[in-house]
């Protein structure tokens, strides 16, 4: 019971995070997606959604921690996803907290603000990053020939090449490369907490 409770609140979390990012996209049309981040997308209209959106992915990364624990007790994939979502989730508090219009025309009073809120970003795409690779390869370790545990692995490695990707954040298709970053973050969440929900 107490996994399938944590496990739907992932999921949830998951897909409110996903919808608040379509959401921001749909309300700034002029924007081009693939050279715009998330920053950018900034505005009085769209803060308090983005905000909510943080904060659901925030649930999400504490939720499922919880519910792998409670589903499969402590292992090798489930000490690396507490760990590193834990790290996540901790980064994106000051991503929380620095969320306002000026980081999509940053100003030098806002300079410390800015510089804040991207790299707790970074930090928790890097964290999340790693503890999906860490996970899934454990999972592939423990049960070598099962699809769910492959296809997982599949999207870790695409997940961690889209991490190293943004670190070039000059680049044209930037905005584009995040926002695959952080689809694929969510879709592997998402993953890991039906496939807990589909297990009970």
């Amino acid at each position: 019971m107490t996994s399938t409770f944590f496990a739907a609140l992932a999921l949830a979390g998951a897909a409110a995070f996903l919808a608040t990012v379509w959401w921001a996209h749909w309300r700034r049309p002029e924007l081009d997606p693939a050279q715009a981040s998330l920053s950018h997308y900034l505005t009085d209209a769209t803060r308090r959604g983005l905000i909510a959106g943080y904060a659901a992915l925030v649930v999400a990364m504490l939720c499922l921690p919880i519910a792998a624990l409670s589903a499969r007790g402590f292992n090798a994939a489930n000490a690396i996803l507490v760990v590193c979502f834990a790290v996540a989730a901790l980064a994106l508090i000051p991503v929380v907290v620095t969320t306002r219009p000026s980081l999509s025309a940053p100003d030098p009073r806002s300079a410390r603000s800015v510089t804040w809120h991207r790299h707790a970003a970074w930090l928790a795409f890097v964290a999340s990053s790693l503890g999906i690779l860490g996970c899934a390869a454990a999972g592939v370790i423990a049960t070598p020939t099962a699809w769910f545990p492959l296809s997982a692995l599949l999207l870790a490695v695409i997940n961690n090449g889209l991490c190293v990707a943004t670190l070039r954040p000059r680049s044209q298709r930037y905005g584009l490369v995040q926002k695959a970053l952080i689809a694929s973050i969510v879709v592997w969440i998402a993953g890991e907490a039906f496939g807990l929900l589909l297990a009970q």
